[in-house]
């Protein structure tokens, strides 16, 4: 494992940072659980989807895993291939024939009814996934972090605890299971075992497989000029992606999902036209990420690249709900762990961070738009742009001295 050596003085900072970060983080989550005493629970909706709407609380776990153990294909509407094959693998060996015979004669109604709710076939595999996914991420979280053991584990709590990661689970998304591939690939991408490599190499290619926007990540092999390792991470990704498509017998489906998933007529998060009731995403979004890769290329702080890779890709999805905020605990955790310069402007660029990790009960604008939703969005505007213009002013800034400094000939 590759180690950084710090000064004192850096090491100050780093904990400067981390100290402002939880307190900012735990000063909200008091405040939240204080506003929900004495409002009896005013505005809770804000922090989760409409249960009559989205069918209720574990939904995004139940619907699919109920369409899985009647058949997969049932769920391609919604899920990549290997997400589908994810879920039957789950729902397979719970699946008896009672329990059959019930979804097949519940086929139409299973979330307006909330049929798999009732059984305990369901509810155990559940609850097995939400407690592991949450113990890995937590101790992978942790291990990335630096700093005093109590100092990290409040961090980790205080990550865990925030708004996306609650939404997450109270949906049971399947972006729990992309978290943890994508936490793998950023623990062990960098190590010295091959073996290790190969495997984070591999957790990438699940984690696109599961939700393609993660594409964008390969990108910080380039960054780092690993070429051949970029290249492993993108036919993995494409491997990973495509194949239980064929073997599904469902290779046309792969276009439908794909456009569903960047070029669907849906509210954006990452749009910030939808602030103004704009309701589908423009070229631009896609030239904004284009433009973020580049700068990617120009900065050399990890975190800075992650964060701006993230958002932007966040940004171009057609489908982005609140809960994919959540893999912003990794940026978070790599700026906590790298920042070095005391700076208003990189507080700055955390206290963004934070505000949209932080829970916003903080009711509607224009009768029914959330003013989290608008906080969540100027935030990620203000981040992608700022350090766009960071990454290129500070490029043209060095190549402008190179040239001055050059000698002239003759």
């Amino acid at each position: 494992m590759k180690r950084q050596f710090f000064s004192e003085k850096q090491q100050k900072v780093k904990i400067s940072y981390t100290s402002y970060f939880n307190i900012t983080m735990l000063i909200s989550l008091i405040g939240l659980f204080v506003w929900l005493f004495i409002t009896h629970g005013q505005n809770i909706d804000m922090l989760f989807a409409d249960s009559e709407k989205s069918g209720g609380t574990f939904m995004n776990f139940f619907e699919p895993l109920a369409n899985a153990a009647i058949d997969p294909v049932r769920n391609l509407e919604s899920l990549t291939a290997f997400g589908a094959l994810v879920f039957s693998a789950i729902a397979f060996p719970i699946s008896s024939e009672t329990i059959f015979d019930i979804l097949q004669h519940n086929v139409y109604d299973i979330v307006g009814e909330k049929t798999v709710i009732l059984y305990q076939q369901f509810m155990f595999p559940l609850l097995l996934c939400m407690s592991i996914g949450i113990l890995l991420i937590a101790f992978l979280l942790f291990y990335m972090k630096n700093g005093r053991p109590n100092e990290k584990w409040l961090t980790v709590f205080l990550l865990i605890s925030s708004s996306p990661f609650l939404f997450m689970l109270e949906r049971a998304d399947i972006v729990l299971f992309a978290l943890i591939l994508l936490l793998i690939f950023f623990v062990w991408h960098d190590t010295t075992p091959k073996w290790q490599v190969e495997i984070s190499l591999i957790c990438l290619g699940a984690a696109v497989a599961l939700e393609p926007f993660l594409l964008v990540i390969t990108v910080l092999l380039l960054c780092e000029r690993r070429y051949w390792c970029f290249v492993r991470a993108l036919l993995y990704s494409i491997l990973i992606f495509i194949l239980p498509y064929l073997l599904l017998g469902q290779y046309q489906e792969i276009g439908k999902i794909l456009h569903q998933l960047f070029c669907g007529y849906e509210k954006n998060i990452g749009d910030i036209r939808y602030m103004v009731q704009y309701d589908y995403v423009g070229p631009w979004a896609y030239v904004i990420l284009g433009i973020s890769i580049v700068s990617a290329f120009l900065t050399n702080k990890m975190w800075k690249r992650v964060l701006l890779l993230l958002c932007s890709a966040i940004g171009v999805m057609a489908i982005a709900p609140l809960y994919v905020l959540s893999f912003l605990a990794i940026p978070i955790i790599l700026f906590l762990k790298q920042e070095c310069k005391n700076s208003i402007y990189s507080y700055i660029i955390l206290t963004l961070m934070i505000l949209i990790m932080i829970s916003k009960p903080w009711g509607y604008l224009f009768g029914d738009f959330p003013v989290s939703t608008l906080v969540d969005k100027v935030s990620l505007f203000i981040l992608v742009v700022t350090l766009n213009l960071e990454a290129i002013t500070g490029w043209a800034r060095i190549k402008f001295k190179m040239r001055r400094r050059k000698p002239v000939e003759g």
